[in-house]
């Protein structure tokens, strides 16, 4: 490390944050708490970082600067460009920028700018070192797979509507409500979604358990058959019906492998993510020149 950097940190860094200069007017100093790569780390450095939201350590900041130069040996290209269109995606806006520039205490735009360009490159730099660490095989799917089974219970898809008494038509004589209920079975069918006069409910899905105790006709019900339910007023005068259609019975069991393959892969690709991030960390640091100034 230079002689005079060096010199430059273990003279003065235990110095209060405000000085004055020769007008007599306060500035503001900053401390250097570490160096990465005869790269300084500043307390505003980690307190500034916090721009998106998140509160920094050193160490995170220590991870930033290592991978910046990372992306500087590989050649990552950050221009002004990249930067505008990464603002542009979050939504800042002209007086956005200036607000954060003005709360965290940046000089200026470029200050901020160069802020995200270390962050930016950076962020590309690990992504290209991991994409090599990352990859997921077909045994890795089928293992996991069958490790965390997913199981289902039996389900019954139903459609249900409500018919209104047409009294004009219904009479209470046993062969003209046959005749009734078998026109209205005609008329109302599982395959019908919508029609001028009636609309069935949306589909639900409910459990054997779930069926209360004056619905369990639905248990014997086949798919594409229809209950006609009568609704009874405490004169016990039909008001009218409700109108049961099963459209299909799930048999308890597991969810396939097909159903769960994105899902899976994208656990998998996590987890590798995960180790393949500390993994290149540990490799920057292990080759890295990094001296605490508070140790």
């Amino acid at each position: 490390m230079n002689k005079k950097v060096l010199l430059f940190i273990f003279i003065g860094f235990n110095f209060i944050n405000l000085a004055k200069v020769g007008d007599g007017n306060l500035v503001e100093l900053d401390k250097i708490v570490a160096i990465v790569n005869n790269r300084p780390i500043t307390e505003k450095m980690i307190y500034r970082r916090g721009y998106d939201g998140t509160k920094y350590t050193l160490e995170d900041i220590i991870d930033f600067i290592l991978l910046d130069d990372l992306g500087e040996k590989i050649k990552v290209n950050v221009n002004d460009e990249a930067i505008s269109r990464y603002l542009q995606n979050i939504g800042a806006d002209a007086d956005q920028i200036s607000k954060i520039i003005e709360y965290w205490g940046y000089a200026d735009e470029d200050e901020f700018r160069n802020d995200l360009k270390i962050m930016y490159r950076g962020s590309s730099a690990l992504n290209y070192e991991i994409e090599s660490k990352i990859s997921i095989t077909e045994d890795d799917i089928n293992k996991y797979y069958k490790n965390n089974i997913i199981k289902t219970d039996k389900k019954y898809l139903l459609r249900t509507a409500f018919v209104d008494l047409d009294s004009d038509k219904f009479s209470e004589s046993g062969e003209d409500q046959d005749r009734y209920l078998k026109k209205l079975a005609k008329k109302y069918n599982s395959k019908f979604d919508k029609c001028l006069e009636w609309e069935w409910d949306p589909v639900i899905e409910i459990k054997p358990e779930e069926i209360s105790e004056d619905n369990k006709f639905i248990l014997d019900l086949s798919e594409g058959e229809i209950f006609i339910k009568k609704i009874l007023d405490s004169n016990n005068k039909i008001t009218g019906f409700n109108i049961f259609a099963l459209q299909k019975i799930i048999e308890a069991g597991q969810v396939s492998l097909s159903k769960r393959r994105a899902e899976i892969t994208k656990i998998l690709q996590k987890d590798l993510y995960d180790n393949a991030v500390k993994q290149v960390k540990q490799e920057l640091r292990n080759k890295a020149d990094i001296y605490y100034l508070n140790k």
